[in-house]
């Protein structure tokens, strides 16, 4: 949809990788303690939901950025089948059907006003078959069809979005000049080895880094007669001993992907039979991470080609 970010990889013939980042932003307003009230943080469905946790949507400005450098088809035509299906509607579906009263009783989407016309007309969820149309959302649509980004990050959309993100409950900060100072960055490709392959993704705040890394522990400490039990412990343990073996990465990025880990690795090894573990944690060779980018990264600094 509109209303979030994306990061997308380019891959160019004789131009080589670019990763664009059209990430959402946090507005000029945010403070680091703004999900605090009353001295306790705010639980994670209150603040989830609430207009502190809503950025600039990048997704819009990313699309363009991208169609600029490596598009051929009219900008407007790429918008013509979303215009369609949303003018048109579509049947809903079983799990559709099927998600809605689950959400009504952990979200606000049944009480805010929007969603609760669209989703919940006349205070009923939507039932597998109807027709659901939106047809302001196809205006919108035509509007950045024929006006181009500026029609969703200036004017009377940003007045809206942003009017939205500072109401109550635990309104946010978000103003149009947030949403008309949003700019799309080119960061650096990180690549690294995997067998006989080259494996290039996304830098941060992507967290493209761990399929590098995690492919390569797995790939030092899966032998070719290794057991099945050997085979899912590699697959699990890497993100619990990742951080000791890398010694190439930089502080910021370990930064960024440690709350992951220490997030994911217990749900994962709670899931597995201990007596598929191993008891101590193998010793693969150190992973080499590259970059791949001229242009400076706030995170690695000058990007540089991978050397093979």
């Amino acid at each position: 949809g509109l209303g979030g970010g994306a990061f997308m990889l380019v891959s160019e013939p004789g131009q080589g990788l670019t990763f664009l980042d059209g990430r959402e932003m946090a507005p000029a307003g945010a403070t680091v303690d703004m999900f605090m009230q009353d001295g306790k943080v705010m639980s994670f469905f209150e603040s989830w939901q609430s207009g502190k946790a809503v950025g600039v949507p990048g997704a819009i400005a990313l699309y363009k950025y991208a169609h600029d450098a490596h598009g051929s088809l009219p900008w407007a035509t790429l918008f013509a089948p979303a215009i369609k299906l949303a003018s048109e509607g579509f049947i809903v579906s079983p799990r559709l059907a099927e998600f809605l009263p689950r959400m009504a009783e952990i979200s606000q989407l049944a009480t805010n006003p929007a969603s609760a016309a669209y989703f919940y007309p006349n205070g009923k969820a939507l039932q597998a078959g109807d027709l659901l149309v939106n047809k302001a959302y196809a205006e919108t649509l035509r509007r950045v069809a024929s006006e181009g980004p500026k029609a969703f990050y200036t004017g009377e959309i940003a007045a809206a979005i942003s009017t939205a993100a500072q109401a109550g409950p635990n309104g946010g900060t978000l103003t149009v000049a947030d949403m008309a100072a949003y700019q799309v960055l080119e960061r650096p490709v990180i690549c690294g080895d995997f067998r006989a392959m080259d494996i290039c993704t996304a830098s941060p705040p992507s967290s493209g880094a761990m399929q590098i890394m995690i492919a390569a522990m797995y790939a030092d400490m899966v032998q070719p007669a290794s057991s099945q039990a050997d085979k899912l412990a590699a697959f699990v343990m890497p993100s619990a001993w990742l951080m000791p073996t890398v010694t190439t990465i930089s502080a910021t990025l370990t930064q960024w992907l440690c709350p992951w880990m220490i997030c994911l690795t217990p749900f994962i090894l709670s899931n597995v039979p201990q007596s598929d573990l191993p008891p101590t944690p193998p010793q693969p060779q150190a992973i080499q991470l590259k970059c791949w980018g001229a242009s400076p990264s706030p995170v690695f600094g000058p990007g540089t080609q991978p050397q093979k």
